[in-house]
């Protein structure tokens, strides 16, 4: 069993966030693996096991949601390559330079995508776009897809072969449609990383567009406490409501900003054709209410094709954000050729409040029950009838 930590709360205790290892003895006894893997410092978001060097054993895949107390600095995700004997070490570097600095992780998955292919990692987060790594000659190596273009707040990702092509299909959460943020391609929504007022912390600036102006999303009393010169030049509630970031800030400072990018929020299927070829299909507007945070794929109706389960929601964020808790669970049947289609709330039976992070399928006595898992509550268990 293993466990990932994450955190702003502990971080002067050493090892608080260290990643902890639980081995079976095969009759339901688990003991502590004090030195399995090596220090950790980011909070962890997502761990999955992977023998992708195909030598008997797992390895782990970790990514990290991001860097305490630092949001938007990118953390470092792991490969860690067991040596058989639960004991782990970090070979990120050697593997993928790109895999240690991904960016802020969320979800992630191995399997393949296409019948005649290896098998690849596909890793999703804020501010990315989906990425599929496929190990190859010693290396993980990024693979070129058509999910480049899309850079959303990625909550989740699952994979089945949802067609039944013989290829894998990628079922992708975002944020969703439903937010005071609504980022295009056109208009993206973008946060700009830079110490804007030389005290020697990152400053983090949030933008959006109105009326083809950048303009800053927080407010002038928030921004003043983070950045006391933007007082000083904007006495005024109102000269600080008319001015774009490149009003507020000097092009030189603009210039040495790292620019992190929304462009999409929309939660998707996308088709696999092979040769990382998809075919993007947005999911119904009740799917868009909300984020989704978890996604389950099975036969609900039992007609021989892959349905699925979805639930979401998330508050905690600043007043005028407001909350993303308009979802109850959804369910999607499988029509074929492609065909989604909305079961309603009545025939769902679905009436999940809360936050949703995980939807796990438990056949038990030739039924299939599915337990939801929320966060700050306890978890709901549905069964799931013909």
């Amino acid at each position: 069993m293993f466990i990932g930590s994450g955190g702003n709360d502990r971080l002067n205790s050493e090892g608080a966030l260290n990643h902890r290892l639980f081995l079976n003895n095969g009759k339901g006894i688990f003991s502590a693996q004090p030195n399995a893997f090596p220090e950790y410092t980011f909070n962890c978001s997502v761990a999955v096991p992977m023998d992708f060097d195909q030598d008997g054993d797992f390895d782990l895949f970790v990514g990290s949601r991001n860097t305490p107390y630092k949001y938007g600095v990118a953390p470092k995700s792991y490969i860690y390559v067991n040596d058989g004997k639960a004991h782990f070490t970090d070979q990120t570097i050697n593997l993928s330079k790109e895999i240690d600095q991904l960016g802020m992780v969320t979800s992630a998955v191995w399997g393949t995508l296409s019948a005649n292919q290896q098998p690849s990692l596909v890793v999703v987060g804020d501010w990315m776009y989906p990425k599929i790594f496929q190990y190859q000659q010693g290396k993980f190596i990024e693979q070129t897809s058509d999910l480049q273009q899309y850079k959303g707040w990625w909550q989740t990702v699952a994979l089945d072969d949802i067609d039944g092509d013989g290829n894998n299909d990628l079922i992708l959460g975002n944020a969703g449609e439903n937010s005071y943020l609504k980022p295009t391609q056109a208009e993206p929504v973008q946060l700009w990383l830079n110490d804007f007022d030389g005290n020697g912390s990152i400053d983090r600036v949030l933008t959006r567009f109105i009326g083809n102006r950048e303009m800053p999303v927080f407010l002038k009393q928030e921004m003043q406490e983070q950045m006391p010169f933007i007082k000083k030049e904007n006495l005024r509630y109102e000269d600080y409501a008319k001015k774009t970031i490149q009003e507020l800030f000097k092009e030189k400072q603009l210039k040495a900003a790292k620019v992190l990018t929304c462009n999409y929020s929309s939660s998707i299927i996308a088709w696999s054709l092979g040769k990382g070829k998809f075919n993007i299909q947005r999911l119904p507007d009740a799917v868009q209410f909300s984020c989704v945070n978890a996604i389950q794929s099975l036969d609900v109706n039992k007609d021989g094709k892959k349905d699925l389960v979805l639930a979401g929601n998330q508050s905690g964020f600043l007043p005028q954000f407001g909350k993303s808790d308009a979802s109850f669970g959804t369910v999607l049947i499988n029509n074929g050729n492609r065909k989604l289609n909305l079961l309603s709330d009545q025939a769902s039976g679905l009436d999940i409040e809360g936050e949703v992070r995980h939807i796990v399928s438990l056949p038990l006595n030739n039924t299939t029950r599915l337990l939801f898992v929320r966060n700050n509550d306890f978890p709901v268990m549905v069964q799931v009838k013909e």
